[in-house]
């Protein structure tokens, strides 16, 4: 679901804002959830870095 988050983001063609809440949902809503996931900028930074060619 990461990968899924991440692609719709860089396509430009879905609202941030909904990602972005998506993504809290699914992986932010917990404490235990935020010791292991990042917030939504690391998020984005990270899988920018991953998938940078």
């Amino acid at each position: 679901m990461f990968d899924v988050i991440f692609y719709l983001y860089r396509t430009g063609k879905y609202d941030n804002k909904g990602l972005r809440l998506l993504y809290k949902y699914q992986y932010y809503l917990t404490g235990r959830e935020k010791l292991q996931n990042p917030e939504w900028g690391e998020f984005i930074r990270k899988m920018n870095l991953l998938y940078s060619e």
